[in-house]
């Protein structure tokens, strides 16, 4: 989706998946993601005009290997690397997702505390 971007094509595409199985729909909002972020470079490296904003240092790599007459290793290196940047992201994600649970209940709170927000805090403090 040249220039709504992933996270914005995630969003469009949330309300159809109330109806599907939990599972089902986070891998179909992850692979929506994860297309539109590589998506975005084709289109950055053959033609120099990036899909979204990530594509953007991509079409700076990519377009000039490209015009050399090397496409396939620009795209290459492009597949490569979003697939290892993203299993390097998943495993580290895996590993030490309960690390922020254990320190949010570690956190404890007034109470009163629980309710307020943003500047409705600052207005609390200023009465």
């Amino acid at each position: 989706m040249p220039g709504i971007g992933s996270l914005v094509g995630v969003a469009l595409l949330l309300p159809m998946t109330y109806s599907f199985n939990p599972t089902t729909a986070i891998i179909m909002l992850g692979a929506i993601y994860y297309s539109n972020m590589f998506g975005g470079a084709f289109s950055a490296i053959l033609i120099n005009v990036p899909g979204d904003a990530p594509a953007i240092m991509t079409s700076m790599d990519g377009y000039p290997l490209a015009r050399k007459g090397k496409p396939g290793k620009a795209l290459m290196t492009a597949n490569i690397s979003s697939f290892f940047g993203g299993l390097i992201g998943m495993v580290i994600l895996t590993f030490f997702r309960a690390y922020p649970c254990k320190s949010r209940t570690a956190v404890r709170s007034r109470g009163d505390d629980d309710a307020d927000a943003g500047g409705l805090k600052f207005h609390q403090l200023a009465h």
